[in-house]
This record gives C-alpha cells, structure tokens and sequence, in this order.
C-alpha cells in the first residue's frame, strides 16, 4: 500500500509557523508524519528507549492521542489516523516525547483537512454499500494473499538462485579440491621417486665410501709398514756404517800398530836361492801382505 510520509521540523521552544499540513478526509492508514523534533532551530535526537505520542484535537473540540514510532535517526514516526481526517477543517496537533517520568511536549502546528468530494454518509447510505465494501475487502485480501504469494515466490527463487549458485560454488569448489589433491599426489609420488633416487644414492655413496675407507686403511697400514721398515732399513744401515767405520778404524788402528812394533820382513826361497821382501799394507780397506823379490 502506498504511503504518503511528510517531513516536518516542530520545535518545543517557540511557535511553529509553516504551513498547514494538507491532509484529504477520509483517508485511512496511508498519511505519516516524520517530525524532527528542535529547540530553537537546534535538532533534538529523540532516544531509541523514548515513546513518541501525537495528540490532535478536531474541529469539533474532541481531543485524541496516538502512538508512533522512534526511528535510529532520532526522528519520530507518527500517524494521521483516520479520526484525525473523519471532519474536514483544522485539526492542532502537537508531539509528545515520553521517557519515564519524564515528558516534553512541542508547541502547537496545524493539519489542514480537506472535504471529500463525496461525503462518507453519502457512500454509506446507498443500498449496495455493504457488498461494495465486502468486495474492496475481499479484493484486497486476495491482491495480499498474491502479494504476499509473490514475496514468498521471491523469496523461493532467490533462494533457489542463492542454493544453486552455492551448489556451483561447490561443485566448482569440489573441482579444485579434486585437482588439488591430484596434482599434491602427483607430486607426493614425484617426492617419494626422488627420494628413493636419494637413497640410492646415498647407499652408494655409504658404500663408496666404506670402500674408500677400507683402502685408505690398507694404505695406511702398508704405509705404516713401510714406514717401520723404512725405519728398521735406516737403523740397520746406520749399524752396518758405524760398523765399518768401526772395522776400517780397527784396522788403521792395526796397521799403524804393527807398523810401529814390526820390521820388514825377508823371506828366502830355498829352491830358486830368491830372497823377498814382504810388507804388510791395507788393500780395499783390508790388510795384505806385498812380496817384492829383492835385487
């Protein structure tokens, strides 16, 4: 249903001189007010915890409050009810905030309203009134049932929009999942081939180099020996040198000696009548006895 909202500023602290509100008579449920309430000029935000009333008196002195509502602006949202319009002519109005105890009420503004061009007494005393108002009011019941069939209707193809466009998103979704875990099992299978390469690799590597092992151990132990030998070779050689010495010192020794404490030596030879002279000399570093046949 259309409904008709005019904005309006009320002040509590001085009079309110805009003009008359221009409301029709007779209309019922369509005709709102949204009222920012002020003092002097200032806008006042009415608390979300507040009542908001709006008090009216017809032209013919019959006073009457109703309820509004308190919008998250801070503004009040306020009816022009249906006994407000029932006369034509000013209706004085003013607003009333509650909360608790408390109460604060605006200065006085008016709603001008304006006479129908056909009278309601009119409407109601013709004979076919009652069906013509049974009809408007079955007419409006099923234009609500549809209304309110359409928003579920709506509300059915938005959702089975949101559930099919959720059910591709999964299914989408699913896909990429599905690829996913493909290429990490493809992947994982890549991983698992690698690193049996690597541990191949490494027991022969492992192996290699135990062998290297071993052989540096024969080498080292065929170094060792050689070395040992090569040590038993120089403590022997240095044996046998000072063992020479020793033997060619004994014999200068000895030569010079038995050249201090012998004479030459003369040897005759009884069957050819031939006498030598024999001395002792030292040959390759060995004594030997020199004949040499005297004149």
């Amino acid at each position: 249903m259309i409904q008709i909202i005019k904005e309006v500023k009320v002040d509590v602290a001085k009079l309110n001189y805009f003009n008359a509100i221009v409301a029709k008579q007779y209309d019922r449920e369509t005709r709102f007010l949204k009222v920012q309430l002020a003092n002097n000029d200032e806008p006042i935000k009415v608390e979300a915890g507040s009542s908001a009333v709006i008090n009216a008196r017809r032209p013919d002195k019959a006073g009457k409050s109703f309820m509004g509502t308190v919008n998250s602006d801070g503004t009040v949202l306020l009816p022009i009810a249906y006994w407000m319009v029932e006369l034509d002519g000013t209706v004085q109005c003013d607003v009333s905030i509650i909360n608790g105890t408390q109460t604060l009420t605006t200065t006085l503004f008016e709603i001008k309203v304006e006479q129908a061009a056909n009278g309601n007494d009119e409407i109601t005393g013709d004979d076919d009134y009652g069906v013509l108002v049974e009809l408007i009011q079955e007419v409006n019941a099923i234009k609500q049932v549809e209304v309110d069939r359409a928003k579920a209707e709506s509300s059915r193809v938005t959702a089975e929009k949101n559930r099919v466009t959720a059910e591709s998103s999964r299914v989408s979704a699913e896909k990429d999942r599905a690829s996913a875990e493909t290429s990490r099992a493809s992947a994982e299978s890549t991983r698992i081939e690698s690193e049996n390469v690597r541990v191949q690799h490494e027991q022969s590597r492992t192996s290699n180099e135990t062998e290297r092992l071993n052989r540096e151990t024969v080498r080292v132990d065929a170094e060792n020996k050689r070395a040992s030998a090569e040590t038993a070779r120089n403590t022997a050689e240095e044996t046998r040198k000072a063992e020479h010495e020793q033997a060619m010192a004994d014999s200068k020794a000895a030569i010079a000696n038995m050249q201090l404490v012998t004479a030459p030596l003369y040897i005759v030879n009884t069957d050819t009548h031939k006498n030598y002279a024999a001395s002792l000399q030292v040959v390759d570093g060995k004594p030997v006895m020199i004949y040499k046949e005297k004149e």
